[in-house]
């Protein structure tokens, strides 16, 4: 890969366009694949210039929470959950404690009484999912 990304808004427009026809156009695996190449590389750097905000507002402040700009914003927060508990200890915390359950179809159970009986248990319906194409490099 090139150390240099020069942004011509007219190769990459005709890159998509190619791209596109993945499976059909020879050119069209290279030409997705410099996109992807791109993409890549772009991701990459953004991940510096945030890793470089975060170290420079930390400098200043260790209780630093993001920055605005006129266009842009760079938050920092916690993520995750706040608490955990000593699970040897979980009768004295018990009080603190709540119960989560869920119930979710055994789709191997499923599976096999549709196979079976030709059709789903009454009660379990099937969700519509919407299938998405995933783009990547191939790793060599």
């Amino acid at each position: 890969m090139e150390d240099e990304i020069i942004i011509k808004p007219k190769e990459i427009v005709a890159l998509s366009e190619k791209a596109g026809k993945l499976g059909f156009d020879k050119g069209a695996d290279e030409a997705l694949a410099k996109l992807l190449e791109w993409q890549n590389k772009i991701n990459e750097i953004v991940t510096q210039v945030a890793f470089k905000i975060e170290e420079a507002g930390i400098s200043l402040s260790p209780d630093f929470k993001g920055v605005l700009g006129g266009k842009t914003k760079a938050v920092r927060r916690l993520y995750g959950d706040k608490y955990t508990y000593d699970k040897s200890r979980r009768d004295i915390v018990k009080p603190y404690l709540k119960t989560i359950t869920f119930y979710k179809p055994d789709s191997e159970l499923v599976e096999n009484y549709k196979e079976n009986k030709g059709k789903l248990p009454d009660g379990i319906i099937e969700k519509e999912r919407e299938p998405k194409l995933k783009l990547s490099l191939i790793e060599e």
